[in-house]
């Protein structure tokens, strides 16, 4: 197997070095310490503007077309770099989306992946989903869900049911954790939220398994100091 990379991989291999390079002093682990979103801002919008993003969105939804491997050499340098952000857990999010979501999801979802729209996974083992309508209502808390407080959207499995929650509707609060890493992790609690059905997709231990296998590993208790409440 030849892993030698192609010229156009090199390219963005290097456009990426240079450009986290030049971001360090304000979008590094130290700089971001006090920012309650955890990550630059002003990074994830210039990310947007380059096209990473959307790097692994098919171009059909918008995105560049590129692969998975190519957003790995991103991902490669952004840890390198030391800069947090939510792009490994989107990117995760949307390779499960576009194996599991409808025609629709997948056009809207991924679509707004590539615009910059964020979205992290949920572990929602104590979190249950009761049938109403053609959708869900959800109840209990996920736990240690990376940058929950900031993202746009949340994909939850609770069960054998596989959901995206947006993260402003009523009934979903955060509570950020003080925890050992770069990432800004939370508890995040559902109160009877209503998912609508066109938010959820199917098979919620196949979800959970692409979920995973892409992205970091669902989370386990670790050591955190007393947490501060952040509602919305």
């Amino acid at each position: 197997m030849d892993l030698t990379l192609t010229e156009d991989q090199e390219l963005i291999r290097s456009t990426a070095r240079d450009v986290l390079a030049g971001r360090v002093a304000t979008a590094g682990v130290a700089a971001v310490a006090a920012d309650p979103a955890g990550f630059s801002a002003d990074l994830w919008k210039e990310m947007v503007e380059l096209g990473w993003t959307g790097l692994a969105v098919p171009e059909a939804h918008g995105g560049v077309g590129e692969g998975f491997l190519e957003a790995c050499l991103l991902l490669e340098e952004m840890g390198a770099a030391g800069v947090p952000s939510p792009f490994l857990h989107t990117l995760a999010c949307g390779a499960t989306i576009e194996r599991h979501g409808s025609a629709e999801q997948q056009a809207r979802r991924l679509g707004g992946i590539a615009e910059g729209r964020t979205i992290a996974y949920a572990d929602g083992a104590t979190v249950t989903a009761a049938a109403s309508g053609d959708g869900y209502v959800l109840d209990g808390t996920a736990r240690f869900v990376p940058f929950a407080h900031a993202v746009d959207d949340l994909l939850v499995v609770a069960g054998s049911v596989a959901v995206i929650v947006d993260r402003s509707a009523a009934g979903v609060s955060t509570e950020r954790l003080d925890v050992v890493g770069p990432n800004a992790e939370n508890d995040v609690r559902f109160t009877n939220v209503a998912v609508p059905g066109d938010r959820v997709l199917g098979g919620g231990a196949a979800v959970a398994a692409t979920a995973t296998a892409f992205g970091p590993p669902p989370p386990a208790p670790r050591w955190r100091a007393a947490p501060s409440a952040c509602s919305t």
